[in-house]
């Protein structure tokens, strides 16, 4: 885990933010969900209305930069 990428999950919110990276990939249980761009190093997204989190759930995001380039991940383990 990257610990310059920062997530938060509040409620049905997934909160990030990073001081490096363009662009958010969002995967929920090793599903590509959504693609974000950061807007002042800072990305919300909403978790789908149909699925609940559970403690067995798995947010991974991944940074990239401008040209493409993986710069790194973090995730959030609802296992732990």
């Amino acid at each position: 885990a990257d610990k310059t990428i920062q997530l938060q999950l509040e409620d049905r919110t997934l909160h990030i933010q990073s001081e490096i990276g363009s662009t958010a990939v969002i995967y929920w249980n090793s599903v590509r969900c959504e693609s974000l761009e950061l807007e002042n190093q800072t990305a919300f997204w909403e978790l789908p209305a149909k699925q609940e989190w559970e403690e067995s759930d798995v947010l991974l995001v991944r940074l990239y930069d401008e040209e493409g380039r993986l710069i790194g991940s973090n995730y959030i383990d609802g296992r732990k």
